[in-house]
């Protein structure tokens, strides 16, 4: 049956190739990424490392941009897919619906210490810090751009920033013109749909409609048995923007809709929508932004919880140059957030309905001290519903050595703030409670120390690297009972200290041909401070890798024909232990047009089946099967 599946795409597509090479498109399509130079990449500009456009190559950050270019040649069909491309990020599957993200170690199936946006707007649930993946339905095809960076941001960005931020930029409605479609299917994904429309409503707006929905197969058991998480989901979206001669505004929103299997009972279904403003103006030497949206969810688990949640968010900026040397950023924000939770005889929160306030107030200023040096101060301060006030400050410096090098250096303080997992959870919901969270619980903290050199030494070869070493207070744990017959408390009874080094290098032979290595180390240790009773080790707040190393290369054979591919190894996690692998992804892509192109994609080549991830209470690991993708596109 998946074989006939991935025939079925097969027979599709070819077909279609013919009628939509005809069909006229207005939209650009991508220039083949290895005619980008590496002095071309280092210019693009984010706005992660600095909330205003500033170029790679300047950042005092570790930060890496995950291009369109890399997404479409990478063959991803989902959000997680496209961050293996992020440098120095453990992503791994847990089981078909829930991956594992996150920066520079506290890997956990519910990982809880990066921070995720998407066009700024913040998708990380407060029920437990973290991102429900398998909700995050974007059209890749919009992706403009995904901006990393990797280690505290928290002055710009605010709590949870611990250990990384990801900002996924989707493109303009100017910049998606036309109509688009792509199609896909294989043998683990089942089929997918992405279409497109853009058009103007004046000379100064444009706008663009979007649908997608896909589906995918259950993994696999160890013994090859279906694991019953197979998964199906849509969405569709629209955005506007208007541009003017001194300012720019948009509005976008989505819906989407989504059921994930699970294996013994009824399906997870997942819901919900967005809408969002943002606004640009030129006052003079004064540069005005702010933006706002509001966002419902609803998931429902069933024999575990179901929770409903709207969440509202203002922000706004002021950023100017200060005598042609230095510059300043202010700003402030708030955000409301409240929800309805039904839980079940197995888990419950009490109370069941909880709202929650963030306000913010933060400044940033650039301070060119000459010889190339500029130093970067900054502090965010910002209120809570739990813990009131938190201080999150930086010091940041970095020195333009030459045209072609740079080294920084930072410290700096962010938070993970509390819960509704660590102050309110209830195990089991009915009964006797066994686990409990706690009303007291803190802010976990971690004051992080990091230094980088990046550098293009030739216009063929360019190398990045970076050291970094945290201190992490008022960790997790898990407080046994002082008496018997009382709860397991949720507490801050660990510390913990961690130490790494990321290595990125990209070497450009011609320019038909681009490698990409990588390669990381982490040393993390986590300890019980004195006094506390947990009796854990640590095991349910971190298994993380020590070493992973990753290979990619963008090839064009002809001008029609690409060669891409990946190969990736993860060291042995160490609790549970989970054996290192090693895995390998090829893509070959036609292009019929510069708007066309048919693609063949082999994931996990090298394993008919593998686990990438579990967690102490994982009952049966889950196994991820070597699968075969199939896509047309036209038009992105």
């Amino acid at each position: 049956m998946a074989c006939d599946r991935g025939l079925h795409a097969l027979l599709i597509a070819a077909p279609l190739a013919a009628v939509l090479s005809a069909t006229p498109v207005s939209a650009q399509s991508p220039a083949p990424l290895p005619k980008l130079s590496l002095e071309e990449l280092m210019d693009i500009d984010v706005s992660i490392t600095a909330r205003e456009p500033s170029r790679i190559a300047d950042a005092a950050a570790a930060v890496t941009v995950i291009t369109r270019q890399e997404i479409r040649r990478s063959g991803a069909t989902n959000l997680p897919e496209a961050l293996r491309l992020a440098h120095g990020f453990f992503v791994g599957r847990f089981n078909n619906g829930t991956w594992v993200i996150s920066p520079r170690g506290f890997n956990i199936n519910t990982a809880n210490k990066v921070l995720v946006m998407i066009d700024g707007r913040t998708v990380y649930t407060p029920l437990y810090g973290g991102v429900f993946w398998d909700a995050q339905l974007l059209s890749l095809e919009d992706i403009d751009r995904i901006e990393v960076v990797r280690g505290p941001a928290a002055t710009l960005w605010g709590s949870n920033a611990v250990n990384g931020v990801i900002n996924v930029v989707t493109r303009s409605a100017p910049d998606s013109q036309g109509l688009a479609l792509s199609l896909w299917g294989g043998n683990e994904e089942r089929a997918g749909v992405s279409a497109r429309y853009g058009g103007q409503l004046s000379d100064t707006t444009s706008y663009r409609m979007f649908v997608r929905a896909s589906g995918r197969d259950d993994a696999r058991l160890a013994s090859k048995a279906g694991s019953g998480d197979d998964w199906k989901g849509g969405t569709s979206g629209f955005r506007v923007d208007r541009t003017r001669a001194t300012e720019q505004a948009s509005l976008a929103g989505a819906l989407y809709q989504a059921r994930e299997g699970l294996q013994g009972r009824e399906d997870i279904q997942m819901g919900g929508g967005h809408l969002q403003g943002v606004y640009r103006r030129d006052l003079g030497a004064w540069r005005f932004q702010t933006a706002a949206y509001y966002d419902r969810t609803r998931r429902m688990v069933p024999l575990q919880i179901t929770e409903t949640r709207h969440s509202m968010d203002v922000d706004g900026q002021l950023s100017r140059p200060i005598a042609q040397r230095h510059s300043l950023i202010v700003g402030g924000g708030y955000r409301h957030s409240t929800d309805q939770t039904v839980g079940t005889a197995v888990v419950a929160f009490d109370p069941a309905d909880r709202s929650t306030n963030l306000s913010n107030v933060f400044g940033s200023f650039d301070v060119a001290l000459g010889h190339g040096v500029v130093a970067t101060t900054g502090l965010k301060a910002e209120h809570n519903s739990y813990t009131g006030w938190e201080w999150q400050p930086t010091v940041r410096a970095r020195w333009k050595a030459t045209d072609t090098q740079t080294l920084w250096a930072a410290t700096s303080r962010a938070v993970r703030i509390p819960t509704r997992f660590d102050r309110d959870l209830r195990i089991p919901g009915t009964g006797p409670v066994v686990l409990r969270g706690d009303e007291g619980f803190a802010s976990e903290n971690v004051w992080a120390y990091e230094g980088g050199y990046r550098a293009r030494p030739t216009s063929r070869f360019s190398v990045d690297v970076t050291a970094f070493r945290n201190r992490y207070d008022d960790l997790r744990s898990q407080e046994l009972p002082g008496a018997p017959g009382q709860p397991v408390i949720l507490g801050n009874g660990y510390e913990g200290r961690s130490a790494g080094v990321e290595v990125l290098s990209n070497l450009q032979p011609s320019d038909a041909v681009r490698f990409v290595v990588g390669y990381s180390w982490l040393d993390l240790d986590l300890e019980p401070v004195p006094g506390s009773r947990d009796r854990t080790g640590g095991i349910f707040e971190a298994n993380d890798p020590t070493h992973q190393f990753q290979l990619r290369w963008y090839g064009d054979l002809t001008r029609r024909l690409e060669l891409d591919g990946a190969v990736r190894y993860v060291s042995e996690l160490p609790q549970p232990t989970l054996k290192a692998y090693t895995e390998m992804s090829v893509r070959v892509g036609w292009r019929f047009t510069p708007t066309l192109d048919l693609s063949i994609l082999g994931r996990d080549l090298l394993h008919d089946q593998h686990p990438e991830f579990s967690s102490p209470t994982s009952a049966q690991l889950i196994y991820f099967e070597r699968s075969v993708v199939i896509r047309l596109t036209r038009g992105f």
